[in-house]
């Protein structure tokens, strides 16, 4: 005797589309919650991690690390002259320096988490880099910022320099203290006031 499926019935189909429609909803509002997620830790003008994402990975991945006894070192990096851009080019010019430079850290720092830290203001966070290969890092970045503002030059009116201040973590309770150094180095790299 051959069995046949049975007959779908109007109950039964429109309890598989029921069905059906709850997990579709329940698979769009995951993809909705990861949309917002995301969007709560991403600068919109540059795509880059915000402030938001700074103070997690501060609690959670660097404080994490530095317990195991790694190091994290990180790299301030703060725009010279973008108020002066934004008055005598227009906002629009300033975005366009805010992305420029954004661009520049990401295609030269893929591996690392970046952020931008305050309207002006970057941080690159570099775990398990040790001051010794910090050093060597800040060096390449400086070498690829003059290559960078040459090519800016070139390609925009307005001005483009930046400051760079970094530092490292052995101890989770130096992390606060390295962002304040790193900060200071940076506002003497700003005014022409470290010895390079």
């Amino acid at each position: 005797m051959i069995r046949r499926p049975p007959r779908s019935t109007p109950s039964n189909s429109s309890a598989a589309s029921d069905v059906y429609k709850r997990q579709s909803l329940a698979i769009d509002r995951a993809k909705l919650y990861q949309q917002l997620k995301e969007q709560a830790i991403r600068d919109p003008l540059t795509a880059l991690y915000n402030r938001r994402f700074c103070e997690s990975y501060v609690q959670n991945q660097a404080r994490e690390l530095l317990l195991k006894g790694l190091p994290v070192s990180i790299i301030l990096v703060d725009i010279n002259g973008l108020k002066r851009v934004n008055d005598t080019y227009g906002h629009s010019a300033g975005d366009t320096l805010l992305i420029e430079i954004a661009e520049f850290l990401k295609r030269n720092f893929p591996q690392y988490p970046i952020a931008r830290y305050g309207g002006d203001e970057f941080i690159i966070f570099l775990p398990e880099i040790s001051e010794e290969q910090l050093d060597d890092i800040e060096a390449k970045l400086r070498k690829l910022k003059v290559q960078w503002q040459i090519k800016m030059t070139e390609k925009h009116p307005f001005p483009q320099d930046f400051a760079i201040g970094a530092a490292t973590a052995t101890r989770p309770d130096e992390f606060e203290l390295i962002i304040d150094y790193a900060d200071n180095l940076m506002y003497k790299d700003k005014h022409g006031l470290n010895s390079l």
